[in-house]
C-alpha cells in the first residue's frame, strides 16, 4: 500500500527573515549597479554628435598627481611631473589628499554647434582651473570652485561649469587642474550651451520636488504636533530639518539658492548640518524607541554620542574644513550604522513600531553608506551614488512618517484600553457601592 504524506500549509514567512532577505537583494541590485559601468570599455574618443547631445568623459579620463601641490599648467604640459594615466575608476576619485591633480580629455566635434559648456558634477572642488587651445593656438583658461561667490559661474547652476569653444570638425583636448580640502572627484560631462540650459532645468524641478517632500514633512508632523503634542514629532521635524540642509549643502542647492555670496558658510554648512542631523537623529530615535525604558545601556551609549557630535558641530567654526570633513564623513556612518543596530534590536526585544523605524533606516543606511564610500574613494561617482542619498532621504522621511502614525495609532488604541478598564472598574465600584448601600438600607 503506497505511503501518502501530508503536507502542511506553509508558515507565514517571519517579518524579521523577509527584511532580510530584502536587505540581502537591496544590496545585490545596488552592487550591480554601482558595478555595471565599470565593465564599459573606452576606446575611441568622445565624440559631439551631430544632434550635439551630451557627452559624458567616464572612462576616457586620463589624470596627473602631483604631490607637492605646487606644479604648474606649463609643468605637468612638458611631463616635468609624470606622465598622464588612464584614470583607475570610470569617474576619478581619489578621496581626501593633500596632493593636487592635472586631468586630460579630448573631445571631438561633429556638430555644427561650437559653444559648449564644460560641467563638473561634483560641486565642492575648492579650485578648479581648464585650460585648452583656442583660435591661433592662444591658451585659454577660465578658473573657478566653490571657494567663489555664485555668480562668478559661467551658468548659474549648482555644479561647477566652464565655457569652452570648439569648432566644428576638430578635435580638443581639454586640460583641468584641481586642488580641493574636500575629496576629490570629477564626474565631466560636456553639453551644447541650449542643452546644458534644459539639463538645468530638469535638475532644478527635481531638487524643487524633493524639498518640497521634505517640507512636506515638516508641514504634516508639525500638524500632528498640534493635534497630538509627542516630543517625538518635534524631533521628527527637527531630524527632516537637519537631513534636508544636509542634502541642499550636498549637491551644491544650499549654496546656490540661499548662500550665494557666502561659499565659505555653505561650505561650513555641510560638516555642521551632518553633526546636527546626527543629534536630532538619535535624539528622535532615543524616544521613539523609548530607551530610556527599553534599553537603557544603549540609551547611554545614544547620548554619548549626541554630546560628540554637538561637540563636532562647535568645532566646525574652529577647525579646518578638511579634517571635519573627514569627522564628518565617519561620524555619517556612525549615525547610519547606530539607528539601524537601535531598531533591529527593538524589533528583536517586540517593539512593533520599531518595525517602520528599522525599515527606513534600512533604506536610508544602504544609500548613506553608498555616499560615503563614494566620497572617501571606496565606490566611483556616478549618477546612482551622486543621487542614492536624495533617493534614500525621500524615501526614511516617508516611513519615518509612516512611524509616527503607526506609534499614535497604538498609543490611542492603548489610551482607549486603559480608559475603558477605568470604566469597567468604575462600574464595578458604582455598582459593589450601590449593594452595599442597599444592604445597610436593609438592615
Amino acid at each position: 500500500m503506497r505511503d501518502f504524506v501530508t503536507i502542511s500549509p506553509l508558515r507565514e514567512v517571519p517579518f524579521e527573515t523577509k527584511f532580510r532577505w530584502g536587505v540581502w537583494l537591496l544590496s545585490f541590485v545596488l552592487s550591480i549597479g554601482c558595478c555595471a559601468p565599470l565593465l564599459a570599455a573606452a576606446s575611441k574618443i568622445p565624440t559631439v554628435n551631430a544632434q550635439g547631445t551630451m557627452v559624458d568623459f567616464a572612462n576616457h579620463i586620463e589624470y596627473l598627481e602631483d604631490p607637492s601641490g605646487n606644479g604648474t599648467f606649463e609643468e605637468a604640459l612638458i611631463g616635468s611631473l609624470g606622465r598622464f594615466e588612464p584614470s583607475p575608476k570610470e569617474t576619478p576619485n581619489f578621496g581626501f589628499t593633500k596632493s593636487a591633480y592635472f586631468f586630460r580629455v579630448e573631445v571631438q566635434n561633429e556638430s555644427a554647434y561650437t559653444d559648449f559648456v564644460l560641467e563638473i558634477g561634483y560641486p565642492h572642488i575648492d579650485r578648479v582651473e581648464v585650460f585648452y587651445r583656442g583660435d591661433d593656438a592662444k591658451l585659454v583658461s577660465h578658473s573657478g570652485g566653490d571657494h567663489r561667490i555664485f555668480s562668478a559661474r559661467h551658468r548659474p547652476h549648482r555644479t561647477l561649469n566652464f565655457p569652452v569653444k570648439i569648432d566644428t570638425g576638430e578635435v580638443k583636448p581639454i586640460y583641468l587642474r584641481v586642488k580641493t580640502d574636500s575629496s576629490v572627484q570629477l564626474p565631466l560631462r560636456l553639453f551644447t550651451e541650449r542643452g546644458f540650459g534644459d539639463h538645468m532645468a530638469r535638475e532644478n524641478i527635481g531638487n524643487a520636488l524633493f524639498v518640497g517632500i521634505m517640507l512636506v514633512m515638516i508641514l504634516f508632523n508639525a500638524f500632528l504636533y498640534l493635534v497630538f503634542p509627542d516630543r517625538a514629532n518635534l524631533l521628527y521635524i527637527g531630524f527632516v530639518a537637519s537631513n534636508l540642509a544636509v542634502q541642499t549643502a550636498l549637491n551644491g542647492t544650499l549654496f546656490a539658492w540661499m548662500l550665494p555670496y557666502y561659499p565659505a558658510v555653505a561650505n561650513t554648512a555641510i560638516v555642521f548640518s551632518i553633526f546636527l542631523t546626527g543629534i536630532f537623529m538619535f535624539l528622535f530615535s532615543r524616544t521613539f524607541l523609548e530607551l530610556p525604558e527599553r534599553m537603557p545601556k544603549a540609551n547611554t551609549v545614544v547620548l554619548g554620542i549626541v554630546g560628540a557630535s554637538f561637540v563636532g558641530g562647535i568645532l566646525c567654526f574652529f577647525l579646518s574644513y578638511a579634517i571635519m570633513a573627514k569627522l564628518a564623513a565617519l561620524t555619517a556612518i556612525v549615525i547610519f550604522v547606530g539607528t539601524f543596530i537601535l531598531g533591529l534590536q527593538s524589533f528583536r526585544r517586540g517593539y512593533e513600531p520599531a518595525r517602520y523605524f528599522l525599515v527606513a533606516f534600512a533604506t536610508f543606511l544602504v544609500c548613506g553608506v553608498i555616499y560615503a564610500f563614494k566620497a572617501t574613494g571606496f565606490l566611483p561617482s556616478n549618477a546612482f551614488t551622486d543621487k542614492a542619498v536624495l533617493v534614500g532621504s525621500a524615501l526614511q522621511v516617508t516611513l519615518l512618517s509612516l512611524a509616527l502614525a503607526h506609534r499614535f495609532k497604538l498609543i490611542q488604541d492603548e489610551n482607549a484600553r486603559v480608559q475603558k478598564e477605568i470604566a469597567e472598574t468604575e462600574q464595578e465600584l458604582q455598582e459593589e457601592l450601590q449593594t452595599r448601600v442597599h444592604l445597610i438600607s436593609g438592615a
